[in-house]
C-alpha cells in the first residue's frame, strides 16, 4: 500500500472544485473537493436515465473506496477497459492524505437500488507521476490537479470465476487528437443528485485542450466523477477521457482527456509492463 502523510490540501481558486465521488453518507470527509454547486448548465438538466444499457453504457458501473481514517466510503463511476482493469479518476483512487486504502471495489452495470449484480475486489491501482507530486506539494489549484486526474485499477486474480471483462466486456479507449479537438460525446454515471445507483445520460460538444483537460458541456454532477467521455462522431464509440472537475466560476464541466503519453502509459499497464512513462504504482 502506498502510504505517506501529506500538508492539508488548499484550493488556490475559489470556484473550481473537483466533482464528488458519491458518498455512503453525507458526513463522508472525503476532502478532494470543495461543494460551491452543482453544474446544471443552461438551468436545465438534459440528463435521461438508462434504464438497458447498450454500447459503452454495458461496460460502466460503480467504484467504491475505503481510506485510511475516513468515516465512510466514496463512490465513482468506472469504466471496464480490459478483462482484468477499469478507467476512472485518480481522485477516486487515492484520496488527498495519501492515505492507505482498506477497500477497493467495483459493482458492474447498477441500475437501480434493487438491482442484481456482482461485486469484484480491485488490488492495484495506477496514477500519475504528476498528481502524486501535486497532492505532495499540498497547496494546487483543482484545475491543474485535473489534467492528470485519470486512474486505472486491477481486479483481484480468480482461480475459478471469470474477469468482469469477459463477463461483461468492455470499453475501446483511444486518445484525443489535438488537430481534430471538437467531437460529438455522451458522458455516463452515477449522480447522487438522483436515486441511489441509477445510472444517468448527457450528450454535448467536447473540446479538448492542449494542457489535458476537456471541456465537457454536458450536465454533470457529484457521483460522475470518473466517468467515461465517450466519443460518437465515428463509426465506433471510443472513451477519450474521463469526467473530473467543475468551474461554477465559468459555468463549465471538465474532464482529463486521454492524451497519447497517458494512451501508451495504460496499454503498458495492461500488457503488465512495468516501465512506466507518466504512471506509477500507488498500491
Amino acid at each position: 500500500m502506498y502510504l505517506k502523510s501529506a500538508k492539508t490540501l488548499l484550493f488556490a481558486f475559489i470556484g473550481l472544485f473537483l466533482v464528488a465521488c458519491g458518498d455512503h453518507n453525507l458526513s463522508d470527509d472525503f476532502d478532494l473537493e470543495l461543494y460551491s454547486q452543482n453544474i446544471i448548465l443552461n438551468g436545465v438538466d438534459t440528463r435521461e436515465r438508462i434504464i438497458s444499457p447498450v454500447g459503452v453504457e454495458s461496460y460502466v458501473g460503480v467504484v467504491e473506496a475505503k481510506f485510511e481514517g475516513a468515516q465512510s466510503f466514496i463512490r465513482c463511476t468506472a469504466t471496464l477497459i480490459a478483462e482484468d482493469y477499469l478507467l476512472t479518476s485518480a481522485h477516486c483512487l487515492l484520496n488527498q492524505n495519501l492515505a492507505q486504502l482498506e477497500f477497493l471495489r467495483f459493482r458492474p452495470q447498477v441500475l437501480g437500488p434493487n438491482s442484481r449484480h456482482r461485486v469484484y475486489e480491485l488490488d492495484a491501482a495506477w496514477v500519475p507521476q504528476k498528481f502524486v507530486e501535486l497532492l505532495e506539494e499540498g497547496r494546487v489549484p483543482v484545475s491543474k490537479l485535473g489534467r492528470y486526474d485519470i486512474g486505472i485499477a486491477k481486479f483481484q486474480s480468480r482461480r475459478f470465476s471469470r474477469s468482469p471483462g469477459v463477463r461483461y466486456g468492455y470499453a475501446q479507449i483511444g486518445p484525443t487528437d489535438l488537430n481534430k479537438p471538437s467531437f460529438e460525446a455522451y458522458v455516463v454515471g452515477y449522480p447522487r443528485d438522483k436515486d441511489l445507483f441509477t445510472l444517468w445520460r448527457s450528450e454535448c460538444q467536447v473540446t479538448a485542450l492542449s494542457e489535458n483537460t476537456m471541456r465537457t458541456p454536458c450536465d454533470l454532477l457529484p457521483g460522475q466523477s470518473g466517468a467515461p467521455v465517450i466519443d460518437i462522431s465515428g463509426e465506433q464509440e471510443i472513451v477519450r477521457g474521463v469526467f473530473s472537475f467543475a468551474s461554477a466560476l465559468l459555468a463549465m464541466n471538465y474532464s482529463t482527456q486521454i492524451s497519447s503519453d497517458f494512451y501508451h502509459d495504460i496499454h503498458r499497464i495492461l500488457a503488465g509492463k512495468k516501465t512506466l512513462k507518466k504512471f506509477k504504482p500507488i498500491y
